[in-house]
């Protein structure tokens, strides 16, 4: 793997990949709205990683999540989950006001954390996760998954050749066309502030330019 890649997936770039035979890593996910689903399929998927258990504060999405997708355990209490769970991994898909609290609780109990996006509300909020993932000696990801896309390692690779020149200004757009739905569920009449908090989550990561902290585009400020 590339180590702008690496870098993206974990806190160390210089960090060796998992060695083949490892055992398989114990996983639990923290917060089970629609996005948990993602979550679980994708670690199925990819073979290295159980989900054995869910924690929800609303204890009936933990467990219908469970039942679901056949997740073994439910909890409505991460103390609970972390102390009886003893897990390798943690994944937060919850909403990122609560990413710090979270991320510190299962960094103390030697969890690895994988976060969905946004990472933190803030950049000192970011600043404090890896902080305390240094500190632990945890690794800690985001889910900008747009940037391993196939046209986006693309881009990288014609933006770091000089193919594509200078960028003094790059313009985003969509063709997602569920808003009227987010704003909905995000309580918010106000089309203008439902797009702008989706593309907060979704959109940015997307036009990172080389130099960037996160993302394929390599090392940077």
């Amino acid at each position: 793997m590339p180590a702008a890649a690496t870098a993206a997936r974990g806190i160390a770039a210089d960090a060796d990949p998992l060695p083949q035979g490892r055992p398989v890593l114990r996983i639990g996910i923290v917060g089970c709205g629609k996005i948990a689903d993602g979550h679980v399929e994708q670690v199925r998927a990819l073979g290295r990683g159980e989900v054995v258990a869910a924690c929800d504060r609303e204890q009936l999405m933990a467990e219908q999540l469970a039942t679901r997708l056949h997740v073994p355990r439910h909890y409505a209490d991460l103390a609970q989950m972390l102390d009886h769970e003893r897990l390798d991994v943690v994944h937060v898909a919850t909403p990122p006001d609560a990413h710090p609290g979270i991320a510190a609780a299962a960094f103390a109990a030697g969890c690895h954390v994988f976060m969905e996006k946004p990472f933190a509300l803030t950049a000192d909020q970011a600043g404090a996760i890896l902080e305390q993932a240094g500190r632990a000696g945890r690794r800690v990801s985001v889910n900008y998954l747009y940037n391993f896309e196939a046209p986006a390692l693309e881009l990288q690779q014609l933006v770091a050749a000089g193919a594509l020149g200078e960028f003094p200004l790059i313009c985003l757009s969509s063709a997602l066309s569920y808003f009227d739905s987010y704003r909905q569920g995000r309580g918010t009449s106000n089309l203008i502030q439902a797009q702008r908090d989706f593309f907060g989550a979704h959109g940015f990561e997307r036009i990172d330019a080389p130099g960037a902290h996160h993302g394929p585009w390599g090392g940077g400020q």
